[in-house]
């Protein structure tokens, strides 16, 4: 295997000396303006739920902009100041910019500063940060980003099936002017500020969310601040798109972090490999195959798999995805991951199937490829089998892909004590530098289906009737699950 790993990711996104990011003492004077947005009450949101965002100080003081589908027919919304002693603000809707998503809230005497807006445009490639709230945190943290090259319409970054929403909708208009950002946004991102390298507000966070539309990774740009100063509506379609995008989080005590305390959040994390996997939720496979660059091998597994679309219609997957990193990963719904050592685990009730990833940062070309050929060699220590490379489902070399990820893909075959019954696993290697800059995220992943009767799963596809063909092909279906989530590892719009 090495041999061969020693050629997966070469010739991958050459990395720059330094990374472009706000000075240290920039970004701490920002953050005395952002806040975290929360929303009760909600349609849509159940029990002691609440909506959780980000946002702002911008224009007159006590303002604050935030994303509209976030505060979009709740019945109270409040804003947190982290940076502010933990302090917290009742606000009320002021003004409201449907087609552009954005909102603007006024909560009285601000602590923080409005920021700056630059409206003109950042060019492709240019250096960006956001700070903001992820998911429930109550900690700010920050992001890079950067402007990517592709189509700046809404309507472009969106799967068909959102789109067809929002169009139904008409909450947001889907023709929408927008960034296209390189390196994702995630859940809680919403109305978070996006700053150029002088520390102008140049976009607004609204893309990348938990439900839907997923990491789409868009923002609105600042231009449209100035029409949301103006605007005369103070009202948002509570159904529009909050179910699209908002995320949601439990309620939590708020009266700790005003005593100085943070309230403690309920997130659903794995680490694997030192990396930090966020649970992004459950999507089905037809979420999964968007903009996927590889649906020739998807269709040709479906056909050896016997599968029809109403077959995989109903395959669902929870989806992981590194806070560093662009790529995800698609585990089937009917196991659960642990943390085993370095890499992270699913196993299905027999143990024959299972699904093996883990992440790195990685700081050159050689260090990734180091990288894999751990991630490989560990894979291929455990198993206690020889394996053997396959061409079908294995790249020539490394796919490099438009949105920063490359790509490289393998089949092999292991054979272990008894010669008749092999094992195949399929492999997907990842590398994803959004930001050309200092490091990568490396993410590989390895699902296996173990000690395949050879015979017998052929008797099996012909008599199916025996009785005890049963278990062997609802296994079968499950290694077709399998297989598919790993060959869909890849897709971007988690």
């Amino acid at each position: 295997m090495r041999s061969l790993t020693a050629l997966i990711l070469s010739g991958l996104i050459p990395m720059s000396a330094a990374a472009q990011s706000l000075d240290g003492r920039l970004r701490e004077q920002l953050a005395q303006s952002v806040v975290q947005v929360q929303a009760r009450g909600c349609p849509g949101v159940q029990g002691p739920e609440r909506r959780v965002a980000t946002g702002f100080a911008y224009g007159p003081a006590g303002y604050i902009v935030t994303a509209g589908h976030v505060i979009a027919g709740c019945e109270a919304v409040t804003v947190f100041w982290e940076k502010h002693g933990g302090q917290t603000q009742q606000a009320s809707i002021a003004r409201v910019l449907p087609n552009a998503d954005l909102a603007l809230l006024y909560v009285g005497d601000a602590p923080g500063n409005p920021l700056r807006a630059q409206p003109q445009r950042p060019q492709v490639d240019a250096a960006l940060e956001t700070l903001g709230y992820y998911l429930s945190v109550p900690t700010m943290s920050n992001k890079p980003l950067r402007v990517t090259y592709g189509s700046a319409q809404l309507a472009d970054m969106l799967p068909p099936q959102t789109r067809r929403e929002l169009e139904r909708s008409g909450a947001i208009d889907v023709n929408l002017d927008i960034l296209r950002l390189d390196g994702h946004l995630l859940p809680g991102h919403s109305g978070a500020p996006i700053f150029d390298m002088q520390g102008n507000v140049v976009g607004i966070g609204s893309g990348g969310l938990k439900s839907g539309a997923a990491s789409v990774s868009w923002a609105v740009p600042a231009a449209y601040l100035e029409a949301l100063l103006v605007s005369q509506q103070q009202q948002m379609d509570g159904q529009s798109i909050s179910s699209l995008f908002a995320n949601t989080a439990p309620e939590t005590d708020q009266a700790g972090a005003q005593g100085g305390g943070q309230p403690e959040p309920q997130i659903i994390s794995v680490v694997c490999g030192g990396v930090e996997f966020i649970y992004t939720g459950i999507r089905t496979f037809d979420e999964l195959t968007v903009g996927h660059e590889d649906l020739g091998s998807v269709e040709r597994l479906m056909s050896e798999f016997d599968l029809t679309y109403e077959d995989v219609a109903a395959f669902q997957y929870h989806t992981f995805q590194p806070v560093d990193g662009g790529a995800a990963v698609a585990i089937p719904d009917w196991t659960s991951v642990e943390t085993t050592g370095p890499i992270c685990q699913a196993i299905n009730e027999t143990g024959r199937i299972t699904v093996n990833f883990a992440s790195a940062l990685v700081y050159s070309n050689g260090e990734a490829q180091l990288t894999s050929v751990q991630f490989e060699d560990a894979f291929i220590y455990n198993s206690g089998r020889v394996w053997a490379p396959s061409p079908e489902y294995s790249y020539v070399g490394p796919y490099q892909r438009e949105d920063g990820l490359t790509v490289n893909r393998k089949t092999i075959v292991g054979v272990g004590g008894d010669q008749s019954l092999i094992s195949v696993a399929f492999e997907t290697l990842l590398l994803h530098a959004p930001l050309r800059a200092n490091y990568a995220t490396f993410t590989g992943v390895i699902g296996t289906l173990w000690n395949v009767n050879l015979q017998w799963s052929e008797y099996c596809e012909a008599q199916p009737g025996h009785p005890d063909c049963a278990p062997i092909l609802a296994e079968e279906h499950q290694a077709a699950q399998m297989i598919l989530g790993v060959l869909l590892s890849t897709a971007p719009r988690f």
